[in-house]
């Protein structure tokens, strides 16, 4: 899904960079693919807290799996209204001010609820830490990598609306590569390589 919006990203700076259907197709798939990412990063919190001990966690599996994917949801939803609203204000040589800030506010909703998820991800990480094995340590480091790389890009996404569109951030490419593109290719890369299958088997 990430590759079809930067394709659409491409097709649109060939062809019509404010074109409002572009703009929102690329956006639309550009933010949901990761969302995808972080509910299998909630799935697999959720399954380590099993296989370690619910004793650990600061929340249940089930709470944590099902809170913070409808946190991601909400702010999906209010992120991709406010993207195609401020896409139609730039079409129609309108103020995007008021569209601009629902987008702003679906980002830092999504900043909130996944730094409340890092913390829980801490403190059972840490509170298990002498009863994993050294194998199952490596891999919630592995996990937290990730998680922290797909953080990055979230917090970058709201650097860059804060600042607005076609200001600094959002119109120099390398911004987007090292800090939206990088940080979703390195949690991919991670996930793969240590596979969640290897180690979240109950001992």
């Amino acid at each position: 899904m990430e590759i079809v919006g930067y394709a659409f990203r491409l097709l649109a700076s060939q062809k019509n960079p404010y074109a409002v259907s572009y703009f929102v197709a690329q956006y639309f798939c550009i933010v949901v693919a990761p969302v995808f990412f972080s509910a299998a990063v909630y799935t697999i919190i959720s399954v380590m807290i099993g296989v370690v001990g619910r004793k650990y966690a600061p929340l249940s599996p089930r709470v944590i799996l099902w809170v913070f994917i409808v946190c991601d949801v909400v702010a999906t939803v209010v992120q991709i209204t406010g993207a195609a609203l401020v896409g139609r204000a730039y079409s129609d040589q309108e103020d995007p001010d008021t569209p601009n800030n629902i987008l702003l506010a679906g980002l830092a909703f999504q900043v909130f609820s996944f730094a409340v998820f890092v913390l829980c991800f801490c403190v059972f990480v840490y509170r298990a830490r002498k009863v994993m094995e050294t194998g199952l340590c490596v891999f919630s480091a592995a996990v937290m990598v990730a998680t922290v790389a797909v953080y990055l890009r979230t917090c970058f996404r709201l650097a860059e609306t804060a600042e607005g569109l076609l200001e600094y951030l959002s119109t120099h490419e390398v911004f987007f590569g090292c800090l939206e593109f990088l940080p979703i290719v390195l949690a991919v890369y991670v996930l793969v390589w240590w596979h969640p299958g290897r180690w979240l088997v109950k001992r």
